[in-house]
């Protein structure tokens, strides 16, 4: 009557004596985890990318079961958290997402890029000039995680800037302004 369980499941255990038979079910889950891995091993996504990682354990006879809600998660990126598997990234970086589950851990090494621009920010902001001065202003572009993506001069081989503003002046297409009159005024800068 000794029953060795290896497969998880539910099963039924029969006893036949005397013509008379009998029988028990019985439920057989998982053992500990031997080995864990994290899944996917896609290893390359933008800031912009919600990942979702699974955490698969497989004990002594070969059972293997979704482990994600069991484990704890964690990340060496300070600035964002990884819960039941779910990683929203924060900023561009090579970063290792840690699965543990009962002291047996799992790595996987990942590369966030920056994410695609977003908004673009004009600097120096709100300033006051005298009439007749000069000011290059620049636009740093931005992800929707607020990384910077470049600034104006970077990459203005590869898109254009059109600066434009409303009056009081003139601005050339590499953001330099000349004031001429006096008043409040707001400058743009639109990249294509």
């Amino acid at each position: 009557g000794f029953f060795n369980a290896t497969t998880v499941g539910s099963w039924r255990i029969f006893v036949n004596f005397l013509n008379i038979t009998a029988n028990a079910t019985i439920n057989i889950t998982h053992g500990k985890a031997l080995f864990i891995v994290i899944n996917p091993i896609n290893i390359k996504f933008k800031t912009d990318d919600k990942k979702f990682f699974t955490l698969f354990a497989k004990d002594s006879d070969g059972n293997i079961w979704n482990a994600t809600d069991e484990c704890k998660w964690s990340i060496n990126d300070s600035k964002v958290n990884i819960t039941n598997g779910l990683y929203l990234p924060g900023k561009p970086g090579n970063w290792t997402i840690i699965a543990n589950l009962d002291d047996i851990f799992a790595f996987l090494n990942i590369i966030v890029e920056i994410g695609e621009l977003n908004y673009i920010i004009i600097e120096p902001f709100g300033i006051t000039i005298p009439n007749g001065d000069t000011v290059q202003f620049v636009a740093k572009g931005y992800d929707s995680k607020g990384n910077e993506i470049f600034q104006f001069q970077e990459w203005s081989k590869t898109l254009f800037m059109e600066w434009s503003i409303n009056g009081g002046g003139q601005i050339d297409q590499n953001g330099l302004f000349i004031s001429k009159k006096s008043g409040n005024w707001t400058i743009f800068a639109n990249y294509s």
